[in-house]
């Protein structure tokens, strides 16, 4: 059995860290190509080191991983709410992470 071998529906969080890039470079399992409703996020606190970022960047562009890069948005009356950033708009102050203190 390989422990690398996923089908979907799922979802791999991906931090941008060595033990997820390791995971996610292993899912060449799939012959490099992620199976049908299997999803790669990254959920941007914005303090994450500008390293951090380029790294996730990278592992998109080398290993071809559609990576979807979320931040949390804020607390409306319709519940909590995310948005799709990229590594260009991604926040790198700490907004998302102090939206969610305010909470």
């Amino acid at each position: 059995m390989n422990p690398y071998q996923i089908t979907g529906p799922a979802q791999i969080g991906f931090s941008g860290g060595r033990g997820s890039g390791y995971m996610l470079y292993h899912l060449e399992a799939h012959d490099g190509k992620l199976p049908e409703g299997v999803h790669v996020t990254f959920q941007n606190a914005g303090k994450e080191q500008n390293e951090t970022l380029d790294f996730i960047r990278e592992c998109q562009h080398h290993w071809n991983v559609p990576i979807t890069w979320l931040e949390f948005d804020g607390v409306y009356d319709q519940g909590l709410s995310w948005k799709i950033v990229s590594h260009e708009k991604a926040s790198r102050n700490g907004e998302p992470y102090h939206k969610l203190g305010a909470w």
